[in-house]
């Protein structure tokens, strides 16, 4: 049972340095170049090697602070 929270935190924030890590990334990333946003595979590693570290101290503190490492 411990390691079903650190599974959802690496499914979660895995996502963000892949681009075919997820469905949901690549459905993400239609959208934005729908909007007209432009992001490429590697723009999108480089955002989400700057976004994901804090993200998951944030989601680790959290699980412990709640007792659930």
């Amino acid at each position: 049972m411990h390691l079903i929270p650190t599974v959802l935190i690496a499914l979660d924030l895995g996502t963000n340095l892949s681009v075919t890590g997820s469905l949901a990334t690549v459905l993400r990333l239609i959208a934005l170049r729908r909007d007209g946003v432009k992001m490429n595979g590697w723009k999108f590693f480089k955002t989400g090697m700057i976004v994901m570290p804090p993200a998951l101290l944030l989601a680790t503190l959290a699980s412990v602070r709640r007792g659930r490492p």
